[in-house]
């Protein structure tokens, strides 16, 4: 046995995205892997059968079945392409210039495909100038979006004629959904003249048959919608909303009905006081699903670092958790798929010890059974240790959890031993409890790793959450440091080698910690935040920034200014390592370089480290030379200063 190294990344696989056929017969699924050669991920498409027989079928990922499972959509080289259900391709049905986005989605009667594409505005020339009057024009991950929008298509499933646009405007189109009788199209949208200086999504229904007709639109404008889907009886539309006008992001969405043919909706899940896990426009957010008598439909919900599986009855109006585990050493995540008349489930999931494979259960959760294995005997090789929980009350008397990684090789009776202090992202989100695969690289150096699920995480209610809004960082840092002074009194933690890291979020609490206490001995910040002055006005989350703030930052510049690692760093003397990727737009690449210089004007122990053309999460989505890059810095910096610095 031996413990996880940084080159080992690109030996891991991970399964995703498990489908079964309407029948339960088949499970589509995808497996991602590292091509360190060609530096890039590489996915493809998988169909097993329930004994675990598997073979590959295509290059691509998002399949979806045909309602008559004799077919198969899956997107390639971002374009759709058609298998038989043996795995026989029929050849792409689309050559859409940008790619399309989002899954395949097939109508009723399998004769056509809805998908997403999005639509140049005009025929720009090559390093014209570009002139913008909407907010919205920078995306994470995409780049320039301010020269189109996305809108819906149909495409006949043979292949007959070209793709047909049925959205027009200059709005954005997402998350298409069929009617049961196919005359008509949800999806999510907006009609609003200032659409770009708020969050507000709704569902709108577009009639197939009359293409002039003006759509409707069924919701309340209250807040961000997400993720329609429609009831098989066609009197219902299930879809997410977070009633929250100001952010698509900080406020908890929840479970909503509406009639199909007009009236008010109905929140059916904010009871938990749990949200779903959805993410803003444009993410590709999982719907609901409908049992096949739409007499339920069946959610995901977040339950700390967990999620749980949810089935709502109509008739009754019970809420009942139908799948769901609190252990780490049990399928932690994943969303659960059924079969048409719902006897399979399916769902790809990690635990903390083991990426994501495919697994099958009953239609009541029960009797889960892994369906792969792809990363065996890979993983039978390493030392790997779950983390454990520990709890502690806040001053207003809730639990704050706090997970806690130990080395392999640790005892009870080891020497009290180097921790890095882990700050999550978000702020609103918690700790990836699912194979952490940077947490547990740390714990193999031996760094006993503390991950706290500091007030403001998601996943523990929504006072829990808000508590921190209009104060970032404070109550955070208590959170922390606590957790950190628990294992110090315990023996398990040496307070005079301590560090701490995080990336977005959590590289804006690295800051901050360094610059507001002593207790660190180095710091690492990725994909940071310095100063929420200047990020507000330049992040594609802007919105998210002022409404966690109170407002905008002329409006409360003090409240920016006292809340900004910036205006403290000339305390910040710890040696801190910052990676930050060239094309971020979620936290810009200026936010580090005037972090560096002002610590290198200081002339502190401060490292600059930009990944060309990497977006925000380079780090676990990026080319497997800047994730191997990343985790190679990151483990050296902290065994060096917490370490081999102090012998």
């Amino acid at each position: 046995m031996r413990t996880l190294q940084p080159e080992d990344l690109v030996e891991l696989r991970s399964a995703s995205d498990a489908q079964p056929s309407p029948d339960g017969q088949q499970i589509a699924y995808v497996v991602t892997a590292l091509d360190a050669a060609e530096d890039r991920s590489h996915s493809s498409v998988w169909i097993a059968s329930p004994n675990g027989d598997s073979r590959q079928v295509a290059d691509g990922a998002m399949p979806r079945w045909s309602p008559d499972g004799t077919r198969l959509a899956c997107v390639s080289n971002r374009q759709i392409c058609v298998l038989t259900s043996d795995g026989v391709p029929t050849g792409p049905l689309t050559e859409v210039p940008h790619g399309v986005f989002g899954p395949p989605v097939w109508s009723p009667d399998g004769a056509l495909i809805a998908f997403t594409a999005r639509v140049p505005t005009d025929a720009s020339t090559p390093g014209a100038p570009r002139v913008i009057r909407k907010l919205r024009y920078l995306l994470n991950g995409e780049g320039y979006i301010g020269d189109g929008f996305w809108h819906v298509f149909t495409v006949p499933a043979d292949g007959s004629s070209p793709p047909r646009q049925l959205t027009s405007g200059a709005w954005h189109h997402f998350s298409p959904t069929w009617s049961p009788d196919g005359r008509h199209l949800a999806c999510v949208t907006t009609r609003r003249d200032d659409w770009d200086t708020e969050w507000v999504w709704d569902v709108y229904v577009f009639d197939l048959e009359h293409h002039s007709a003006i759509p409707r639109c069924l919701t309340d404008s209250s807040g961000t919608c997400a993720a329609p889907a429609w009831s098989p009886d066609g009197q219902w539309i299930a879809y997410f909303d977070n009633h929250c006008t100001g952010t698509a992001y900080t406020q908890d969405y929840y479970l909503c009905l509406v009639p199909a043919k007009g009236g008010s909706p109905v929140d059916v899940s904010r009871v938990l006081d749990r949200g779903c896990q959805i993410s803003q426009p444009p993410a590709v957010n999982e719907p609901a699903r409908w049992s096949s008598d739409s007499s339920t439909v069946f959610f995901h919900v977040r339950e700390g670092g967990f999620i749980h599986y949810y089935a709502y009855a109509l008739t009754s109006r019970e809420l009942r958790r139908v799948r769901g585990t609190l252990d780490v050493d049990q399928p932690i995540d994943g969303w659960v798929r059924q079969s048409a008349d719902g006897r399979v489930w399916a769902f790809a999931s990690a635990t903390a010890c083991r990426p994501p494979e495919v697994f099958v259960c009953r239609a009541n959760g029960e009797n889960v059974h892994q369906l792969t294995d792809v990363n065996s005997p890979f993983l039978s090789q390493m030392d790997l240790r779950s983390p454990v929980r520990r709890s502690r009350t806040s001053p207003e008397g809730w639990p704050v959890e706090t997970w806690i990684w130990l080395p392999p090789a640790y005892t009870t009776t080891s020497e009290p031993l180097p921790a890095v202090l882990y700050f999550h992202g978000g702020p609103h989100n918690s700790i990836s409890l699912a194979f952490n695969d940077q947490l547990h690289l740390l714990a193999a150096a031996g760094l006993v790793v503390v991950g706290v699920n500091f007030r403001g995480s998601t996943g523990f209610g929504a006072a829990f959450a808000d508590s921190i809004l209009r104060d970032w960082g404070p109550r955070e840092l208590e959170d922390g440091v606590a957790a950190i002074d628990d294992l110090i009194a315990e023996g398990v933690v040496d307070p005079h080698r301590v560090g701490v890291y995080g990336s977005s979020y959590g590289g804006f609490m690295t800051n901050l910690a360094l610059a507001r206490t002593d207790r660190f001995a180095a710091g690492v910040s990725g994909a940071t935040i310095s100063g929420l002055y200047t990020w507000s006005n330049v992040t594609d989350h802007w919105e998210s920034v002022d409404w966690d703030s109170g407002g905008a930052s002329w409006e409360i510049p003090e409240y920016y200014a006292t809340h900004s690692p910036m205006t403290y760093v000339a305390d910040i003397t710890a040696p801190l390592l910052i990676l930050h990727g060239e094309a971020d737009y979620r936290c810009s690449v200026a936010e580090a370089d005037q972090l560096f210089g002002a610590l290198r004007k200081l002339r502190r122990t401060v490292e600059l480290v930009r990944y060309p053309g990497a977006s925000h999460a380079f780090a676990h989505s990026g080319p497997p030379s800047h994730r191997l890059d990343a985790a190679r810095r990151v483990v050296d910096w902290f065994v060096h200063y917490l370490t081999q610095a102090h012998r």
